[in-house]
């Protein structure tokens, strides 16, 4: 039987997006497909499974704003809502770029956007699949993501409860007192609900639209952490909520949980973040990084001293699109480029090789 994995894009700002110019790089898969939840809210059976490479992701909207969203007098002639704030009425995001004059150097807010005249942004997901294409291979994948959150707007009530338990536990452990950092929002435990509902509607419509192949591997592919080190997270913080979101999603079906290592985002507590993410996945069996390359691309300014031991390579300069006069550190479609041929040599080796991933030579000075 032939397989086609199924691939979950999750994450905050940099898996979304957030770049300043619009994705050029516009193509359809050969046999992949991106599966879109939006028809179910709809009345439909199924989601819809689509070849198109962008608009990468769909607007998942809060359960207070989804019946404006989705009212008539809210809609374009395609179905699409006039309703923005994104941050405020959204659950997830698609992948969004946020240029207003290139000639004046200047960027529209991410909020202004609604779904129905947004700029589809370059993003990593629809590159690292055509990548899997060029193997011979096939696959299915959706892409969750929100800017600007925090591990813990992936978490439920009871995964934040589990998350507390365990600082509890290791500081009597350890006669140590450290805090929880939940930095819960109002969003939190819905957004934890929409996620495995899309997860799971995923992985349900995926086994009707192909009935004849073995979808039964199933991986998370993570890039978050930005603002968990903002927040003040320590590395015994992160690597327990990382402990508690891969228990819960084991439970959705999850086979595999990938990393794509976060990049700076001018604080050199995300070193604490980085190692966090890299210790857990020598942890578990089932747990890979797939590339450090992220973590390699300095910003226009960067005191690359202070975080480098060595100087990057040219690969990973202007990356970020502040190299191009702009005030925003997101990565670019070069930088996603670099990213999936990075990450893609993991992937085939975890995949189809049943090897372990070789990582590019570590340059953060920790």
């Amino acid at each position: 039987m032939k397989k086609r994995p199924l691939f979950v894009f999750a994450g905050q700002s940099n898996m979304m997006g957030a770049a300043v110019y619009p994705a050029t790089d516009v193509f359809e898969h050969k046999n992949s497909f991106e599966y879109k939840q939006k028809p179910r809210f709809a009345g439909c059976q199924t989601g819809e499974f689509t070849r198109k490479s962008h608009p990468c992701g769909e607007f998942i909207y809060t359960n207070e704003a989804m019946p404006l969203a989705y009212s008539k007098k809210m809609m374009d002639a395609h179905g699409n809502s006039y309703l923005n704030k994104y941050s405020e009425n959204t659950y997830f995001c698609p992948a969004m770029a946020n240029l207003k004059s290139d000639a004046e150097k200047t960027t529209q807010p991410f909020d202004n956007f609604s779904e129905s005249d947004f700029q589809h942004g370059a993003s990593l997901a629809p590159l690292l699949v055509r990548e899997w294409e060029r193997l011979g291979q096939s696959c299915a994948y959706t892409h969750i993501t929100k800017g600007g959150v925090s591990i813990s707007h992936f978490f439920s009530n009871e995964m934040a409860a589990q998350y507390e338990n365990r600082i509890a536990e290791y500081n009597a452990e350890h006669n140590t007192t450290l805090s929880p950092n939940t930095r819960h929002t109002p969003l939190c435990n819905g957004a934890a609900l929409a996620f495995d509902s899309k997860v799971c509607d995923f992985f349900t419509d995926a086994k009707l639209k192909f009935p004849d192949e073995d979808t039964s591997l199933r991986a998370l592919i993570w890039c978050q952490g930005e603002n968990d080190a903002l927040y003040g997270d320590e590395y015994q913080n992160y690597k327990y909520k990382l402990e508690v979101l891969w228990e819960h999603s084991k439970k959705l079906g999850f086979t595999h949980f990938f990393f794509v290592r976060i990049g700076f985002w001018e604080e050199l507590d995300t070193r604490e973040i980085m190692r966090a993410q890299e210790d857990f996945c020598a942890g578990h069996k089932d747990a890979h990084m797939l590339t450090r390359a992220m973590s390699f691309m300095p910003y226009n300014g960067m005191d690359e001293s202070k975080f480098y031991a060595l100087a990057p390579e040219d690969e990973y300069r202007n990356c970020r699109d502040s190299y191009h006069g702009f005030d925003n550190l997101h990565i670019n479609q070069k930088g996603f480029h670099s990213i999936a041929n990075h990450a893609i040599k993991s992937l085939k080796a975890v995949l189809l090789d049943n090897t372990e991933p070789t990582i590019e030579e570590e340059i953060v000075k920790f």
